[in-house]
């Protein structure tokens, strides 16, 4: 009866540590891809950010070569 109580016992551990393992696993993957999200957000608003600044700073460019050419566009 003993060495059914201690097998009984052994079978348990190994179940929870194959439960924590798991579970392990998922948090770490879940992390990564929270992770790997926000570093793509974060690239995704920087490409918008420089994008809208290149535009902005042509619009100036052209903006300033309008005025100092009397109104004419001057393409360089």
């Amino acid at each position: 009866m003993a060495n059914i109580a201690a097998t009984a016992k052994a079978a348990a551990t190994v179940v929870v540590v194959v439960v924590v393992v798991v579970v392990v696993v998922v948090v770490v993957v879940v992390v990564v891809l929270v992770v790997v999200v926000v570093v793509v957000v974060v690239v995704v608003v920087v490409v918008v950010i420089a994008v809208e600044a290149v535009a902005v700073l042509e619009f100036i460019r052209m903006s300033v070569f309008e005025r100092l050419t009397g109104g004419r566009a001057v393409m360089s």
